[in-house]
């Protein structure tokens, strides 16, 4: 994770994942190993994502959450 969060500390990183519920660390998880979020991703556990995202300066990963979010919006105002 070094790599991609260069500005953090280890320690930090350990405190904020412990912090997180299975949903969101679930997600994460995904995001890290993928490089995409998971398909069946809730609009509420993307809105959470992405203030962990913020948090964690992943800045491509808040540009995914808000694209999501966008796009589930867009559908649910279809019907």
């Amino acid at each position: 994770m070094s790599c991609s969060m260069p500005d953090q500390k280890w320690s930090n990183i350990i405190a904020q994942l412990s912090e997180l519920s299975p949903e969101l660390l679930e997600a994460l998880l995904h995001y890290f190993y993928n490089s995409c979020l998971p398909k069946d991703l809730a609009e509420e556990t993307a809105s959470g994502l992405m203030n962990v995202a913020k948090k964690m300066k992943l800045v491509k990963l808040v540009e995914l959450c808000e694209e999501h979010i966008e796009s589930t919006a867009v559908r649910s105002s279809k019907c």
